[in-house]
């Protein structure tokens, strides 16, 4: 222990810390991880872009969430890791990203679970564990076998307090229990009330901003209070045990009443101090009452373990380690990205007249998504930058140092679609597709990945036509000209869409890529001509403040639109999005204008999602329409062709795996 009666300058305190770390670590050290300006760069407004004055240096452990799109200013921005699921790529205006990809090694994980003796466990992955009905909700969610007095959790199911959903194949290729919005009404209380929690380990997808991380049935007890804003924890309720134990987030040690929770998978931990407890006996819901939806909902969960026991040191990180390895995608901030992982998705170069748009890579190797941009793009340090193609890159791209490799992505085959999928149309499984005797005419659309929603054409107006053959030998359906009420509308809507994906026609003008059928649905994919206009109308921030991207290529919807032949389209929505037809928009009505609103496309497939896919996730999507519908891979996969529109080399090496 050092005391000193004055305050060290930088250079002193990160001298002795290094001191420290050589003699009682026994381990080489490095810049410390810690040493970052900001650990978790996370915005819900409208920041875009992060200024790092010229000269100046920025050392960040992560930018968090959908809303931070990049960095300008002119200085160095050095990032351990992007956002996981981005709305928007990760752009570079003015400036140098440097990607570290550094950190503390992954704690290695056991050969087989170390959890056992607990006194509550549920884990998503053990669906067996699990009642679910037909439409994906979970009434049960059952102790995994560690406890043998049937200690489990049961939605509520009233009128205000739907069951939540299971979302298979959702993270890491595993399910997660999906509580839906904040105040939804979505949360399970326990058979039980637990009084003597100890160690608690919880593992979100998305913990969500305002959620409950543990509930109580009373309404006095609040162990597990939440702070504003994403805080972990409220200075006031919660049981004194965890604010004088230790809190752990994905396996560092964090002050729980200063840290933000941000909304990407994480492993959180508390440990309590000796012959303390909390209390809790319900998930995603603050002291419930009867018919409440106060505080429900806002969170997606994947596995909790709690002992009545403090778990000592290496018993705590063994935990940790397997629930990381096991649940989280990526490496999260703070650890080495060493097995190829991305730390990023797509980046993009977007510099004015006279800036400049460099990415480092000063040592080793990081992989991220596609290079895009409207201009050069400078890669500077002597480490590797791998990346899957250049989508839309106008470049030139210029390599002064270190290496640019391409990736050789296999895509599975068959492949398997992401969990989150509320709607699936497939024209070319005929099973899904109900027609007349003719075998053409559409009477009914059944979800392809066999979920609960369906759609039909409105009774009196023509029928989509399933037409053979018509695009790599695979079926459309075809809802012909524009304006002639040909659509199919969706026997519910479905108010939680992020993520969506097309092949479409615009042959006869693109019509409505997604609609509504009552006008209380909404307008969210409103075009403003179905015949020539962008794909959107410019009045709807939830398509505009997205990202669409036609055939891989990031787009302005308002201002591009259609080819008039078939393409891959796909949109991340900024926020939730209502959705409640195909070809229509606020269909059911008096508006004089609906007509105009129908028909107008061919479509072979449509996904929708209910959660923002990982840009890997995305890219995945689109290269499997691509390959299904045009028999074809884009960049940055096994077999496609490397395509860059200019490359200038200063020394360095651009190099296809």
């Amino acid at each position: 222990v050092l005391l000193y009666t004055r305050v060290l300058t930088p250079e002193e305190r990160l001298a002795t810390e290094d001191y420290l770390r050589a003699k009682w670590q026994n381990a080489a050290v490095t810049s410390p991880v810690a040493d970052v300006a900001v650990r978790d760069y996370y915005s819900e407004g409208a920041v875009r872009e992060l200024e790092v004055a010229p000269d100046a240096v920025v050392r960040a452990g992560r930018f968090s969430e959908t809303r931070v799109a990049g960095l300008a200013g002119g200085g160095r921005l050095e990032l351990m890791r992007g956002g996981l699921t981005p709305v928007q790529p990760l752009t570079v205006k003015n400036g140098t990203l440097a990607l570290t990809g550094a950190g503390d090694a992954w704690a290695p994980a056991p050969a087989t679970s170390p959890i056992s003796n607990v006194f509550f466990h549920v884990d998503a992955s053990r669906q067996d564990t699990m009642t679910v009905d037909m439409e994906g909700r979970v009434l049960e969610w059952r102790g995994t076998g560690y406890a043998a007095d049937g200690r489990a959790a049961y939605a509520v199911n009233t009128a205000v307090n739907p069951p939540p959903t299971l979302s298979t194949n959702a993270l890491n290729g595993l399910p997660f229990v999906d509580f839906g919005k904040l105040g939804g009404g979505q949360m399970m209380l326990w058979n039980h009330t637990n009084t003597t929690i100890q160690t608690a380990f919880l593992v979100f997808a998305d913990p969500g901003l305002d959620s409950w991380l543990l509930g109580d049935t009373g309404t006095t007890y609040a162990n597990f209070h939440r702070g504003t804003g994403g805080v972990i924890l409220y200075t006031g309720y919660v049981a004194e045990g965890l604010v004088s134990g230790q809190t752990f987030l994905n396996g560092r040690a964090v002050d729980p009443q200063r840290t933000f929770l941000v909304k990407e998978p994480a492993v959180l931990t508390f440990a309590l101090t000796s012959n303390r407890f909390a209390r809790a006996s319900a998930f995603a819901c603050d002291r419930w009452v009867a018919d409440k939806t106060f505080r429900t909902g806002d969170q997606k969960l994947c596995e909790v373990v709690l002992y009545d026991r403090y778990l000592n040191r290496d018993e705590r990180r063994a935990v940790e380690a397997w629930l990381m390895r096991k649940w989280l995608p990526v490496a999260p901030a703070g650890y080495e990205a060493t097995d190829g992982r991305e730390i990023a998705g797509e980046l993009r170069a977007v510099p004015a007249t006279g800036d400049s748009a460099a990415i480092d890579v000063s040592a080793g190797k990081v992989t991220v998504g596609a290079l895009s941009g409207t201009g050069a793009l400078l890669k500077t340090g002597g480490g590797t930058l791998a990346v899957a193609g250049f989508a839309d890159l106008a470049g030139p791209l210029q390599l002064n140092e270190g290496t640019v490799e391409v990736q050789a992505r296999v895509l599975p085959d068959p492949f398997p679609l992401p969990g989150g999928v509320v709607f699936h149309l497939d024209a070319s499984l005929s099973g899904s597709v109900l027609c007349e005797a003719d075998g053409i005419s559409v009477t009914n659309l059944l979800d392809a990945s066999a979920g609960p929603r369906s759609a039909r054409p409105p009774v009196g107006y023509p029928r989509p036509q399933r037409v053979n053959g018509a695009l790599n030998g695979l079926p459309v359906i075809d809802f012909g000209a524009s304006g002639t009420g040909c659509c199919l509308l969706w026997d519910a809507p479905v108010k939680t869409v992020r993520s969506v994906f097309w092949v479409i026609g615009s042959q006869a003008g693109g019509g409505m890529p997604l609609g509504t059928k009552e006008s209380g649905d909404g307008t969210d994919f409103l075009r403003a001509d179905v015949m020539k206009a962008g794909v959107w109308n410019g009045g709807s921030s939830k398509t505009l403040n997205g990202a669409t991207r036609i055939d891989g290529r990031l787009v302005n919807g308002a201002l591009e639109g259609f080819s008039g032949g078939y393409q891959v389209m796909s949109l991340i929505t900024a926020e939730d999005a209502t959705a409640s037809a195909f070809a229509a928009d606020r269909f059911v009505g008096a508006d004089a204008a609906r007509m105009a609103r129908t028909g107008g496309q061919r479509l072979g497939e449509v996904v929708v999602f209910n959660r923002v896919l990982s840009d890997l996730e995305r890219r995945d999507v689109e290269a499997y329409l691509t390959r299904k519908w045009f028999g074809q891979l884009p960049q940055g996969y096994a077999g496609a062709a490397v395509e860059v529109a200019k490359v200038v080399s200063g020394g360095g090496e651009l190099r296809a795996q």
